[in-house]
């Protein structure tokens, strides 16, 4: 069986069990997570932050003005992102985190009309540049739907075994190490984890942790690729963590 490279640090342990406790805060606090209102409001910042990650001009007061109207779907390309991203978030719940049909699915709504492969591999080489400098080279097209396979063969296999904040973070950082989409794959990386603890505690569907990684993004960048030189996920496994830790922190503070 695949095993993605990181090391179970003090620091993740430890965080794991704060977060676990800031739940529980969050359950005597808020009993119910499912208030309809705070959800949309939440989803549409969530969506908006994903997006702004990867450079969508649009602020969030439009983002909030454009997902509240009915009208047709916007023919300019920031506009339907968004409009893509809310379609594929409020499906979300209803997506299998460990299947890895439904992680295409979610992909093809992300990007449909603005992606000629919408929902298929890629079959070709994909680079990330700062600039015109080239700092990091996905893997070659022919070995994505492989390790695809073994990503989520992984998730399976330690589904009862590994804890849900870690394997999000875990596959977080290898789906986007594998880049295996050829656009959209960041904030695809970002929803599926979202579903992923959303799967284990309810609450996080309230809960838009993009935002705190739009917050921190160029740690987040800065971590990726330092995990990629040592080919090891495990301080980006404790920065997001970290992050779900402000997260749970800020509503917290926003209810009490």
């Amino acid at each position: 069986m695949y095993q993605p490279p990181y090391t179970l640090t003090d620091e993740i342990v430890a965080l794991v069990a704060q977060i676990s406790q800031q739940l529980g805060e969050l359950q005597i606090a808020s009993p119910s997570p499912s208030n309809l209102h705070l959800r949309r409001e939440n989803i549409v910042t969530a969506v908006h932050s994903s997006l702004a990650i990867e450079g969508n001009p649009l602020t969030l007061a439009q983002a909030q003005t454009l997902l509240a109207q009915d009208g047709p779907l916007a023919t300019q390309a920031s506009e339907r992102e968004l409009q893509n991203a809310l379609a594929a978030y409020e499906i979300l719940s209803t997506l299998d985190a460990y299947q890895e049909t439904d992680l295409r699915r979610l992909h093809q709504i992300m990007t449909t009309d603005l992606l000629a492969d919408a929902g298929r591999y890629r079959d070709h080489g994909e680079g990330v540049y700062r600039g015109q400098q080239l700092i990091f080279m996905a893997p070659p097209a022919k070995l994505v739907p492989s390790l695809m396979n073994d990503l989520f063969s992984w998730l399976a296999q330690t589904r009862t075994q590994v804890h849900s904040l870690i394997a999000s973070s875990v596959f977080h950082y290898e789906f986007v190490f594998i880049h295996p989409f050829s656009d959209g794959n960041g904030r695809v990386a970002r929803a599926w984890q979202s579903l992923m603890l959303m799967h284990w505690q309810p609450f996080f569907a309230t809960l838009p942790i993009e935002s705190i990684i739009k917050e921190h993004q160029n740690e987040y960048y800065t971590v990726i690729n330092q995990c990629n030189q040592r080919g090891d996920s495990s301080d980006f496994v404790a920065l997001m963590l970290r992050l779900i830790q402000l997260s749970i922190a800020k509503h917290l503070d926003q209810i009490h």
